[in-house]
């Protein structure tokens, strides 16, 4: 039977079911209010580093003009300042790679940090929730996953939660059942009478019906009873 999850459990059925951790949407949401905004971030980066590159090389404006009064606008002087500054492009769009990486990065960490902030608050409200149903007794399923409803939980949180006090309360029945059957000697038709009328299924009724002629046969063939019968017989066999 199941019992109530950990909180190690419960995430794993929560994210699987609500599935937030994979879902675009919600992501976006969360970025658009909270995140970095890494895609402008780089854009504008590499945007900067173009612009920075068109005015570094020796064909450029008041550059080139130098240049070309100084008669070295063919010169290896002219490619050298063009080789360096393609270089300083390439090396800053290097860096703008890696900050956008690391931007995204903290980004993943900081929406993970705010599922578990979520997740940890429904642990703590699942949990109070399914104890309310296991305490109140309710077998009913639909009865519940409308109490979990009303109480605040989501639509697959509140269903984890009704499944979960159902077995709970499924279990609790199961053992009194089972005391009670083995403290008022119950044969396998009253066992299973008893059984449907505190609310358990026809499976589950027949199921300790079985159990209770296991233990009653069980019991008619103990080593006490045994030895009555040896007893018995030996003085039987005597009397002959």
């Amino acid at each position: 039977m199941t019992k109530n999850p950990t909180l190690e459990d419960f995430v794993k059925s929560y994210i699987q079911n609500k599935e937030l951790s994979s879902s675009a949407e919600d992501y976006r949401s969360w970025l658009s209010q909270n995140g970095i905004d890494s895609e402008k971030i780089y854009a504008e980066s590499i945007r900067d580093i173009t612009g920075d590159y068109k005015q570094a090389k020796s064909e450029y404006g008041s550059l080139a003009e130098s240049l070309s009064n100084l008669g070295l606008t063919a010169s290896g002087y002219s490619d050298y300042l063009n080789s360096k500054a393609y270089s300083e492009m390439q090396k800053r769009k290097e860096g703008a790679r890696a900050k956008y990486v690391e931007n995204e990065r903290k980004n993943r960490e900081g929406y993970s940090d705010y599922i578990a902030g979520i997740t940890k608050k429904d642990y703590s409200n699942y949990t109070d929730v399914v104890n309310s149903i296991s305490n109140a007794g309710i077998l009913d399923y639909d009865e519940a996953y409308n109490f979990a409803l009303q109480e605040g939980l989501s639509g697959s949180t509140a269903e984890l939660a009704a499944r979960t006090a159902n077995d709970m309360v499924k279990r609790k029945r199961r053992e009194s059942v089972i005391k009670t059957i083995i403290s008022n000697s119950f044969g396998r038709t009253q066992a299973r009478e008893y059984a449907l009328a505190v609310g358990l299924s026809e499976d589950e009724a027949a199921e300790l019906a079985e159990y209770a002629d296991k233990i009653n046969r069980e019991n008619y063939y103990s080593s006490d009873y045994i030895e009555y019968l040896k007893d018995k017989w030996a003085a039987e066999s005597g009397d002959k």
